[in-house]
C-alpha cells in the first residue's frame, strides 16, 4: 500500500504478507499527488478474483449502496442509494416499490411497508415490508427469510436468520445498525450480545407496527390475516 499527502511530499510504503507483521519505508516519484493506493498479489488458488466479472459480482453484493463512488474498468459501480438512509417524506411509493421488487425478486405487490431509524438503544435505519402473499399456503414450502444486516451501508451478512425470530420468516427488509463495526466476523457477531439487543429492538418494532396496521385498517387487516395467520400463531404457540 503507497500513501501520499501531498503534492511534492514522499510516499509511504506499507508492505505485508498477511501474516500479520508489516513493514514500513519512505518512497519518492509515486504516480499521485495524494491519497492511497493498494496493489495486492494473489495466490495461484485466488486468481478468480482478478477477473472483472468476479470484482463486479462483490462489489454489487457488498458496497452497491456505499456513498463512495467505487470505479471497475472506468464504470461506476456503486450507483444505487440507499433509502434507508434517507428521510421516508423523501422517498417516492415508486421508489419502495423498485426496492422491494429488488428485495424480494417478486413482482408481487406488498401489504404494508415500515420504514425507520432510531438512536435508541442502537443508532438503526431499517425498512421492512409485509408481502400481500406468501408461498406456504400453496405448499410450496417454507418462507424464505430475506432481512439483509448492513452497517453504514456496507453487508454484513444477507439472509440474515439471526436478526429476526423465525415465525417472522415472511418479512424482508434491511436493517443497518451503525453500532455494528464492520470487521466483525460471522462467528463474532453470532455470539454478540448486540445482535440480541438488536434482534429483541426490531422484533418489538415490527410487531407494533403489524398491532398498529391491525387498528388502523381492521378490514384490510383481517383479508391479510386470513392468509398470514399461520405465522401470527406460531409465533403465540
Amino acid at each position: 500500500m503507497f500513501s501520499k499527502t501531498g503534492t511534492g511530499a514522499e510516499g509511504v510504503k506499507w508492505s505485508s504478507e498477511g501474516g500479520g507483521e508489516y513493514d514500513i519505508a519512505q518512497v519518492g516519484n509515486l504516480a499521485f499527488n495524494r491519497g492511497t493506493k493498494i496493489v495486492m498479489h494473489l495466490k495461484p488458488s485466488c486468481l478468480n478474483f482478478a477477473k472483472e466479472s468476479e470484482v463486479e459480482k462483490i462489489i454489487k453484493k457488498y458496497s452497491i449502496f456505499n456513498k463512495y463512488p467505487i470505479a471497475l474498468n472506468g464504470n461506476n459501480m456503486s450507483n444505487l442509494q440507499a433509502i434507508w438512509y434517507r428521510d421516508k417524506k423523501e422517498v417516492t411509493t415508486d421508489e419502495y416499490e423498485m426496492f422491494y421488487e429488488q428485495l424480494a425478486e417478486t413482482k408481487i405487490p406488498y401489504k404494508y411497508m415500515l420504514h425507520y431509524s432510531t438512536d435508541v438503544p442502537l443508532a438503526i435505519k431499517a425498512i421492512f415490508y409485509m408481502p400481500s402473499s406468501h408461498s406456504e399456503k400453496m405448499q410450496m414450502g417454507q418462507e424464505r427469510m430475506k432481512v439483509n444486516l448492513y452497517s453504514r451501508k456496507v453487508l454484513i451478512k444477507d439472509n440474515c436468520t439471526e436478526l429476526i425470530p423465525g415465525y417472522l420468516r415472511f418479512v424482508k427488509g434491511i436493517v443497518d445498525c451503525e453500532d455494528l463495526p464492520l470487521n466483525v466476523s460471522r462467528e463474532t457477531y453470532q455470539d454478540s450480545n448486540l445482535i440480541s439487543k438488536l434482534k429483541n429492538v426490531i422484533t418489538r418494532r415490527i410487531l407494533k407496527f403489524i398491532e398498529d396496521e391491525m387498528k388502523k385498517d381492521p378490514k384490510g387487516y383481517d383479508v391479510w390475516y386470513k392468509d398470514f395467520n399461520i405465522f401470527i400463531k406460531e409465533g403465540v404457540l
